[in-house]
């Protein structure tokens, strides 16, 4: 699936599409969310274009996430991590046909509830994670899935810090 302008090319099916809540990224573009497509680094492939990358230092792990971006209009194309050297995440919204992956329950994931805006919709059925997926390195966190659609509020937000805190 190209990118526009920016020639990537995806070979294969793709793990996962995390949705993230994310307090990094989204603020860079003012947006409220992340959707990313993550993939093997073997399945993505650089066809035209030379991206500048962003070294940005998690404020998580402390690990770098490389941001690639366009250096003539800026757009962020895709991310590299130190702390998953095998895997690639691209920017979703920089698919050309920005619909081409089905979000369901077995490919979607939802990150950082304790940051996601208000009135942000989590779907009932699909595992959301108060904060990254990855609680320490190799050890997932537990997931919640929530049994009908719920509306992020305060309250919510709050919940997911509570257990965050406790470390449930």
């Amino acid at each position: 699936m190209p990118l526009r302008r920016h020639q990537l090319h995806r070979r294969g099916e793709t793990a996962r599409h995390p949705d993230l809540s994310t307090r990094v990224l989204p603020a860079r573009d003012g947006q409220g969310a992340l959707v990313e497509t993550i993939c093997g680094k073997e399945q993505l492939s650089l066809t035209s274009g030379s991206p500048t990358v962003y070294p940005h230092r998690s404020e998580g792990n402390g690990k770098i996430i490389h941001i690639h971006f366009c250096p003539t209009c800026g757009t962020k194309t895709h991310m590299t991590f130190e702390r998953f050297p095998e895997i690639v995440g691209v920017f979703s919204g920089t698919f050309d046909e920005k619909g081409w992956f089905g979000r369901n329950p077995d490919n979607t994931l939802y990150f950082f509830l304790e940051n996601a805006p208000d009135g942000r919709v989590i779907p009932a059925g699909f595992d959301v994670f108060d904060a990254h997926y990855w609680a320490a390195e190799g050890t997932p966190a537990p997931a919640q899935r929530f049994t009908q659609h719920t509306l992020v509020t305060v309250e919510v937000r709050d919940a997911a810090r509570a257990r965050l805190k406790k470390g449930i």
